[in-house]
């Protein structure tokens, strides 16, 4: 005769051998997490950023590239430079755009300068996040953001702790903005080695990866300085939007945490 109360115990053991791991109190890791954040001050590496729009315009978009980051005086800095490739689907024929890309956090602005096509721009903002440096990075990422433990998990190997940070605020930016962002911190070293940004309705809007990263690289203030080229008409986020501002389909990931591998 069939032993129902075992056939279940059983069937409940493998479904728990099966599934990924269960997300658990922050409270738990964080601690351990701070720890090791505490003792990277400084990085760079390399970097693969894709995104993608689905309306009004599907457009898709990679970026390779480098990235650093450094904590100094109380303040941060970083620098994502790199090769960009945008393809716009509309109509018949697809358009392909390929160009530079470069976002600096310098201190105190974000600048982001884009090249296509013989054209440059050059928007400046404040900086919404700031990199994965020092024992108070989750402390600050709490005056913006709702933080929750999602489920560990492995990136190239590696275990890594998930953090949820849900936007206290809707962003404010032209083109569709992520409600949340989604962190992978390696348990050996705090490193962050992917970031998510993640649409209301579900839909991850990018993906950030980070390779070859060192830790603790000499750097300095002043390899994050910089100045719009001559000529290039800066368009300022950090002033109220002008009345009636018109607004196209753009993807413009924040200034994501950036870490590595």
């Amino acid at each position: 005769m069939w032993n129902c109360r075992a056939i279940f115990k059983t069937c409940v053991g493998m479904l728990i051998a099966a599934s990924p791991a269960i997300a658990g109190d922050l409270a738990e890791i964080e601690a351990k997490l701070t720890e090791k954040l505490g003792q990277i001050q400084s990085f760079r590496g390399d970097m693969v950023m894709t995104a993608q729009i689905k309306e009004p315009v599907k457009v898709t978009q990679k970026m390779t590239g480098k990235v650093a980051g450094l904590l100094a005086d109380g303040k941060y800095y970083t620098r994502q430079e790199g090769k960009s490739v945008r393809t716009i689907e509309m109509g018949e024929k697809p358009q392909t755009i390929e160009g530079d890309m470069l976002n600096v956090v310098d201190g105190e602005f974000s600048w982001s300068e884009q090249s296509a096509n013989g054209q440059k721009a050059v928007m400046k903002a404040k900086p919404t996040t700031s990199p994965p440096l020092g024992k108070d990075y989750l402390t600050k990422l709490r005056d913006e953001f709702d933080l929750t433990r999602a489920a560990d998990a492995a990136v190239e190997g590696a275990e890594c702790w998930v953090i949820e940070a849900k936007f206290k605020q809707p962003r404010q930016a032209p083109g569709p903005q992520p409600e949340k962002l989604v962190l992978f911190f390696r348990q050996n070293d705090g490193a962050m080695v992917r970031t998510l940004g993640v649409l209301p309705d579900g839909n991850t809007l990018f993906t950030m990866d980070y390779s070859n990263i060192q830790l603790n690289p000499n750097l300095s203030a002043s390899d994050f300085a910089y100045a719009p080229p001559e000529g290039v008409k800066v368009v300022d986020r950090t002033a109220p939007p002008a009345p009636n501002a018109a607004s196209g389909p753009a993807i413009t990931p924040t200034s994501a945490p950036s870490g590595g591998k």
